[in-house]
């Protein structure tokens, strides 16, 4: 398999430079959507683009990576930083109304019976208020 070699990434001078390397078949899309699918051993992510040629509320799918639980947890942090960042220089990147379903304020009766219902959704609740405080345009008052 051919890879294409990329410029040493930086590091601390205790972890060796990363050797990154992208293979033949490398693809670069691009992404307006992604679905989730969780299993016990990782996460999938179904991305695609929001497309009206295909009807309302249509999206077209293109690629799906798997990724281990302590992957999503680093992505989580690398996604984070880069959001803090691009925010500090450019300004609050607006979130549109309507892009996230309202968190329901008590656990629903078809996910009462689950082990730690109660627990996980205190935490859900605490990350959607969280959310809703840091992205007020995205939940006009009615």
């Amino acid at each position: 398999m051919n890879s294409k070699k990329l410029p040493p990434q930086k590091s601390d001078s205790e972890t060796p430079p990363l050797d990154l390397r992208q293979e033949e078949d490398f693809a670069a899309k691009y992404a307006s959507h992604v679905a989730t699918e969780p299993t016990g051993w990782d996460l999938k992510l179904t991305f695609g683009r929001v497309d009206s040629s295909v009807g309302t509320n249509g999206v077209l799918q293109h690629t799906s990576i798997s990724l281990p639980w302590p992957t999503v947890k680093c992505l989580i942090y690398l996604l984070r930083l880069q959001l803090i960042a691009y925010e500090k220089n450019n300004g609050h990147v607006p979130f549109p109304p309507g892009g996230i379903n309202p968190l329901p304020r008590s656990v629903p009766k078809e996910f009462a019976t689950y082990p730690k219902a109660e627990a996980i959704h205190e935490a859900l609740l605490k990350l959607y208020d969280e959310f809703v405080a840091d992205n007020p345009e995205a939940f006009p008052q009615k």
